[in-house]
Order: structure tokens, then sequence, then C-alpha cells
């Protein structure tokens, strides 16, 4: 009954790791490297998210906490680079990895 009992818990954490928790919805007030605040809201998920200003304009985060603005052509080659291939596979490894620390 126990081993029954922690397989399908183990199965429930396995299934809740396939899907994304999307970002909070509603405006944040941020820091513009310029030193402005301005309204921006939250985009994606917890694998890819950034910050959109009001009027459409993306927004990336600097080394010291604040935001700058970014092209959509940019914002959308950090998308390719999160989403490739290399990035995936090596979530996938971490996930094995995972496993091999709890087993059945």
């Amino acid at each position: 009954m126990k081993k029954t009992i922690s397989s399908l818990a183990l199965a429930f954490l396995g299934i809740a790791n396939l899907y994304a928790v999307k970002a909070k919805p509603g405006i944040a007030k941020i820091m513009l490297a310029d030193g402005t605040v301005a309204c921006a809201t939250l985009h994606g998920d917890e694998t890819f998210h950034y910050y959109m200003l009001l009027d459409g304009t993306p927004l990336r985060e600097t080394q010291d906490g604040k935001y700058e603005k970014i092209t959509a052509e940019e914002l959308n080659t950090r998308k390719t680079r999160a989403f490739s291939s290399a990035n995936l596979t090596r979530a996938i490894r971490n996930r094995h990895m995972e496993s091999k620390l709890f087993p059945p």
C-alpha cells in the first residue's frame, strides 16, 4: 500500500513538471535604465518571461536590476535561444538526474 501511494505521488509530481506556470497578470511599476519609472506587464512563463511596456515595447533586465527597451527582433532572438534544443536537452537531462536521486 505504501509503495502504491508513493508511486502515485511521484507520478503526480512528474506530471506537474511538464507544465510551466504562466506569468502573474497585472501591471507593475519598474525602473528603466535612464531612471524613469514606467508601468509594464509581465509576459511568458517560468521558462521564459519578459516585461512589456503598456505601449507594447519589450524590455530586458540589465545587470543592475533596471530595465532597458529592446526591439522585437532581439526579443525573438532571446525566445529562440531560450527554447533551443540545447536548453531543452539540458532540462530533460536534469529531470533524469532528479529521478536517479529519488529511486522508486
